[in-house]
């Protein structure tokens, strides 16, 4: 039989060609130029014959595995080679590394840049995919410490064994890093997702010569308007939709805070005015020794940004300490990795009671919002990720009331899947908290259709879209949490006033710092400047070179001792207090005397309730108009009037 065809096998896919026994290597070199876009040079042709074939235009490689015939010779043709009808040929080429899509989207950039701008083109959203290498991702510290871990869990040889003492069976043998679900050894963990690197590790496990590219795609589409219709067509937008999957893996496994206390003074705040209060937690990520390749979050500090708080929620206000509180936790080996929020409710007899019905609603949609929104700006680093990011390891922890009426928190992500349709403005909050809603398509700009898996009446699986709503639970990845039985935290003291809380504490003060370290020497004058709070307070306003002194003594212990940083405390904030005012000279004329007594106390409890309510934003107007409409009562009670 005459050769009139052969195959052409490659990662992206296996080609067909019309050859003759005439057509040489280098025709059918072309034909795979034209056909795939490799130039020539970077073309490599070989055979791999069942028993060796005739060929002056091959040279043998010798390999134990098989034999390898690698074509070399363009004039040679290809009945030289014994090939019959349908014979394989492998190409390798640094194209065929990629798959067909990033084939196609290669060749596409180099067309784009070979053609002129175009006149009207469709906006690009922010968050474009750029062409990044692993070499300029600079992952998180824990991500490059687990990928030198091996992962597998080590198991003793059970009673079940029967094996040889130098055997294993699968009662013994060691178990994978994602396939620790439901196994023995981790049932009392009651796990429902795995660790993101064992889920990372069985991806390369399961294609050892392929490369683990991870996607972050975007679910937002902006397009010029049609010139007949005045809208985006109707094939761009049915060629969006999403299914939602439940995510099976969670980039942080366990929040645990590394005192107890801190987070008893972040409730405080509630306690003392029953409105919500909200914290960012600054701590660090390290191995989770009960999972393998587990992520623990370890939180050592609350920061309590500028917020108005409410009876049933808080609002966040324009922070102008933002890069200086990160600053500071930077230089102490801290960064941002979460919040905290209360969501308590009393009832009339001050009684603590639920504010959602936990069967059905763990977070509410306003509060899944806000996660996303968080995620999306604090992404995690990955190599894999085209975009150089890959989900997200800020976590978020919820303060709420149980049945029994007790104080319990609970520890939450957002999926990457949501967490980008929040990103891309695809899905908002929705009135029924339980319930996240969808974005229709308008205004030259496509947002997705969501569909997603759910039990109908009769018990079946079946596929819904969100019309325009879906369950918040698709949405959520529980995470656990705990405090230590033996707390070791790395700031000693945790009592200086905090920041940014003027409905009820006043601000702290150079004079509260110096009544903070009064009748403390050595070790542990030094242990009391071990406090977050107070050192933001000193970074803020103590001068350079003291600072500098304190964070010495504060990071490396036994390097500054009290006598060189006391006097520079006394002698800045003595100089910063005003002279007292001598006291009038008695009179002895009768008549009114009340000049004599200085300003009214009560003008000045006003003026200072005024003053804490412009420092939370509200305008000196308004501010004076609430207190005046609540008869200057308390702060709290004009908070009520303008948060209604």
């Amino acid at each position: 039989m005459s050769l009139s065809l052969v195959r052409v096998s490659s990662r992206q896919g296996i080609k067909r060609y019309q050859v003759t026994a005439n057509t040489t290597l280098e025709e059918l070199a072309r034909m795979i130029e034209k056909d795939m876009g490799i130039p020539l040079k970077d073309q490599r042709l070989s055979i791999r014959p069942l028993t060796g074939r005739p060929g002056a235009g091959a040279s043998q490689s010798h390999t134990a595995a098989a034999s390898t015939i690698l074509l070399t010779q363009p004039a040679q043709r290809l009945g030289a080679l014994g090939l019959a009808n349908g014979d394989l040929i492998y190409l390798e080429s640094p194209e065929t590394s990629l798959t067909p899509e990033e084939i196609q989207e290669q060749m596409q950039v180099k067309l784009n840049a070979a053609l002129p701008a175009p006149i009207a083109s469709p906006k690009q959203t922010e968050h474009h995919h750029n062409s990044i290498t692993a070499k300029d991702v600079v992952e998180d510290e824990i991500d490059v410490f687990l990928r030198k871990q091996d992962g597998w869990v080590p198991r003793k040889r059970s009673r079940y064994c029967t094996h040889p003492q130098n055997g294993s069976c699968g009662h013994c043998m060691p178990i994978a890093p994602w396939a620790i679900a439901g196994v023995e050894e981790f049932e009392a963990l009651g796990l429902k997702h795995i660790p993101y690197h064992g889920w990372l590790r069985e991806k390369y496990y399961k294609n050892p010569n392929n490369p683990v590219i991870l996607d972050d795609p975007v679910y937002k589409v902006e397009i010029s308007a049609s010139s007949d219709k005045g809208g985006p067509s109707a094939s761009a937008s049915d060629r969006m939709s999403v299914t939602l999957e439940r995510q099976p893996y969670r980039h942080v496994d366990h929040v645990e805070f590394d005192n107890p206390a801190i987070v008893d003074r972040f409730i405080a705040g509630w306690r003392e005015t029953g409105r919500q209060r909200l914290g960012y937690m600054f701590g660090r990520y390290i191995p989770d020794v009960t999972l393998p390749l587990g992520i623990r979050a370890l939180v050592s500090a609350i920061y309590e940004p500028p917020q108005q708080s409410g009876k049933d929620n808080c609002a966040l206000l324009k922070d102008q300490d933002e890069a200086l509180v990160d600053e500071l936790a930077s230089s102490l080996g801290l960064t941002k990795i979460g919040v905290i929020w209360t969501s308590l409710i009393v009832d009339e007899q001050r009684k603590i009671v639920p504010d959602r019905d936990f069967e059905t609603v763990h977070l509410k949609s306003q509060e899944c919002i806000r996660m996303g929104r968080l995620q999306s700006k604090f992404p995690s680093p990955s190599k894999e990720s085209t975009t150089g990011s890959f989900g997200s390891k800020f976590c978020s922890v919820l303060v709420y009331g149980n049945k029994e009426g007790n104080i319990e928190i609970s520890a939450w992500q957002l999926s990457n899947q949501i967490t980008r349709l929040i990103r891309d403005g695809a899905v908002r909050d929705a009135k029924e908290p339980q319930y996240l809603k969808v974005r229709p398509s308008k205004d030259g700009i496509i947002y997705p259709d969501v569909f997603y898996r759910h039990k109908n009446e009769y018990g079946f699986f079946v596929n819904s879209k969100a019309d325009p709503n879906f369950p918040v639970e698709y949405a959520l990845v529980s995470l656990r949490h705990s405090f230590p039985k033996d707390p070791q935290p790395l700031f000693k003291s945790i009592d200086f006033p905090i920041e940014n809380r003027p409905a009820y504490q006043t601000a702290p003060t150079g004079a509260a710092v110096l009544a903070y370290l009064q009748n403390l020497h050595g070790a542990s004058f030094i242990s009391r400047l071990t406090d977050f709070h107070l050192l933001l307070f000193l970074k803020k306003h103590a001068d350079k070179q003291t600072f500098a002194l304190i964070h010495k003594g504060v990071t490396q212990p036994g390097s500054v001792i009290e006598t060189e940083i006391r006097p520079r405390l006394e002698a800045q904030w003595a100089a910063s207090q005003p002279a007292p005012k001598p006291s009038p000279a008695p009179t002895n004329g009768g008549g009114n005397n009340n000049s004599s007594k200085g300003a009214d106390p009560a003008a000045a409890r006003q003026q200072e309730m005024i003053s804490q309510l412009t420092s939370m934003g509200y305008p000196a107007d308004q501010a004076q108009q609430a207190l005046w409409a609540t008869n200057y009562v308390s702060v709290e009670n004009a908070l009520d009037l303008l948060l209604s």
